[in-house]
């Protein structure tokens, strides 16, 4: 009996000090060390903020995450109409009353106007652009190149090109605008000389 009090004094003299440093590991707040604060910052979380601690347990703060995602690029749609033609062969008494109406989507491009022998026409195609460039120091007055190419319905034999009433077109403009206003001059290319013309833009 003397043996076994004598034994459970040793093991409880050992015992004391360890179980008194388990409660001080406890008892103290966890926190995370600067290579751990790294590796979190690294994953997105703001480096402007440490980490919340509750109760010994660490709570992260989401609410400054970057948003790596990138909002789609908005889709321009404008609306055309002719405001000016001009052939440069007169000899034919050409129409140049041209009401021409164009709508584009995206730089998708349809119209419709009377031609050079006062026939509806429909064109269809894709417009090709430079970037807007302003002049000077302001940003609101700009000019900008275009090339639009498709195909056209209602020249018929008229067209220097013609599969079954429908022919290539492709012809340039030069643009001058102000914000989301502009005018186009352009010319096409025909047989007879060519066609100048100018169209009034607007963006929504």
């Amino acid at each position: 009996m003397a043996r076994l009090l004598g034994y459970l004094l040793v093991v409880g003299f050992f015992l004391l000090p360890i179980s008194a440093i388990a409660v001080d590991v406890i008892d103290e707040p966890a926190s995370i060390d600067d290579s751990a604060k790294g590796s979190l910052y690294a994953k997105g979380v703001d480096q402007s903020e440490d980490p919340v601690e509750h109760d010994g347990m660490v709570e992260l703060s989401y609410d400054n995450l970057a948003d790596s995602s990138e909002k789609p690029e908005a889709r321009e749609m404008s609306l055309m109409v002719g405001v000016f033609a001009r052939h440069v062969d007169q000899s034919d008494n050409p129409n140049e009353d041209l009401r021409m109406v164009v709508a584009s989507y995206d730089n998708y491009v349809v119209s419709r106007y009377i031609n050079t022998w006062d026939d509806p026409t429909y064109f269809g195609g894709k417009r090709l652009s430079t970037n807007k460039y302003p002049f000077n120091e302001s940003q609101n007055f700009f000019y900008q190149g275009n090339v639009y190419a498709g195909i056209l319905y209602g020249y018929g034999n008229n067209a220097a090109i013609n599969i079954k009433g429908i022919a290539p077109a492709v012809f340039p403009t030069i643009g001058v605008g102000y914000k989301t206003t502009s005018l186009e001059m352009g010319y096409i290319p025909t047989p007879s000389g060519g066609v100048f013309l100018s169209l009034f833009k607007y963006e929504f």
